[in-house]
């Protein structure tokens, strides 16, 4: 936990989508969870048709990673992105700590856009 701690007190989450995740987890707002996963899916793979995004889809992963949070567990989920599942987003939380980053297999142009929010 130690590292899991130091690691997010020394990385600042900006906008364009981060900061509603880190608020809608916090929060253990599911619906809101989807939400903020879904408009930062799309704000990473513009270029990908609406039938790519499919974040409601992986409901049962957010249903998951919260029911892990509220037992005071380390929970964590990777959410495939819209633009054919080479991208992904883990998102790793312990109480109110909220990390968040794109995959290294993700491609170049998500991993950019993600460091530019």
């Amino acid at each position: 936990m130690e590292n899991f701690v130091h690691h997010i007190e020394h990385r600042e989450i900006a906008g364009g989508g981060k900061r509603e995740v880190v608020t809608a987890v916090q929060q253990r707002d599911k619906e809101a969870i989807v939400a903020a996963l879904d408009a930062l899916d799309r704000t990473l793979t513009p270029d990908w048709p609406d039938n790519t995004h499919q974040v409601e889809e992986q409901g049962e992963d957010v249903e998951q990673f919260l029911k892990v949070l509220e037992q005071g567990g380390r929970a964590e989920m990777y959410i495939y992105l819209g633009d054919g599942g080479i991208s992904r987003l883990m998102v790793k939380a312990e109480g109110d700590l909220v990390d968040m980053w794109v995959t290294n297999v993700s491609s170049n142009k998500v991993k950019q856009r993600f460091e530019q929010l």
